[in-house]
């Protein structure tokens, strides 16, 4: 629990962390992240995303054989 704490408020400094909340609470797609973090579409919300996959925090799935297919997915 402590360590969960740390981590969100470190993550908390530089990203917004209802980006680890909505896909914790079963919300994978990136329109359905979108809905609730950025409601304007503004390009923040995809750099941080970016970065957490830089820092293995997240991950993208694509569909098998469609590796930039739009029905991708983030865990």
């Amino acid at each position: 629990m402590y360590i969960e704490n740390v981590f969100l408020r470190e993550i908390g400094k530089a990203y917004d962390v209802r980006i680890l909340k909505v896909i914790g609470n079963e919300k994978k797609r990136y329109s359905d992240i979108q809905s609730v973090v950025a409601r304007n579409d503004n390009g923040s919300l995809s750099k941080q995303m970016n970065n957490l996959m830089d820092m293995e925090t997240i991950t993208k799935v694509f569909p098998i054989n469609r590796p930039d297919d739009k029905k991708k997915v983030f865990l």
